[in-house]
C-alpha cells in the first residue's frame, strides 16, 4: 500500500511540474504552439525577405493530428485571381515573433511545383510537393481511416 500511494504521489508531482520543466528547456521568446487562427493569413516571405504570399489554409494529418501542409495563396487582389500552393509545413521557418514565415523558395521555383493529375493519389502527390520542396515526409501509420474516439 506503501508503495503505490509513493507512485502516485511520485506521478502527480511530476504532472505538476512538467509545464515548469518543458518551458525551461525553450530558448526565451521562442514559441512552439500557436493558435491556428494567428496563422492563417500570416505572411510567407521568400529567400530574400521579399513577400510571396499568405497562408490561406492548414492541412491536418488526421492520423497524429499534426500540420503536415499549408495552402499558400499567391498573387491576386483581396484573394480574387491568387493561385493557391501547397507547402509543406516542414519547409516553413516562423520568424522569433511568429509575425511572419520563411520559404527557402521564391515565385519563380514555385511555378515548377508539382502538379496534381486525375490519375495520382493523395499520397502520390504530396510525395511529390514534399520532394519538391526538399523536406523529408512526415512517417505515417499505415494507411486507413482514423479511429473515432
Amino acid at each position: 500500500m506503501e508503495r503505490s500511494a509513493l507512485v502516485i504521489w511520485t506521478v502527480i508531482v511530476f504532472c505538476w511540474a512538467l509545464p515548469w520543466i518543458s518551458a525551461a528547456e525553450l530558448p526565451p521568446g521562442e514559441k512552439t504552439f500557436q493558435r491556428t487562427d494567428q496563422l492563417v493569413g500570416l505572411e510567407v516571405r521568400g529567400p530574400q525577405g521579399e513577400k510571396i504570399g499568405v497562408i490561406r489554409d492548414l492541412i491536418i494529418d488526421l492520423t497524429d493530428g499534426s500540420v503536415t501542409f499549408a495552402a499558400l495563396s499567391v498573387g491576386g487582389i483581396l484573394g480574387l485571381g491568387d493561385k493557391i500552393h501547397i507547402v509543406p509545413w516542414k519547409a516553413l521557418t516562423a520568424s522569433p515573433q511568429v509575425d511572419f514565415l520563411s520559404l527557402a523558395a521564391d515565385r519563380e521555383k514555385m511555378a515548377g511545383e508539382p502538379k496534381r493529375s486525375a490519375e495520382m493519389t493523395d499520397d502520390e502527390y504530396y510525395r511529390e510537393v514534399y520532394l519538391f520542396y526538399g523536406v523529408t515526409p512526415s512517417q505515417r501509420p499505415a494507411a486507413g481511416k482514423p479511429e473515432r474516439r
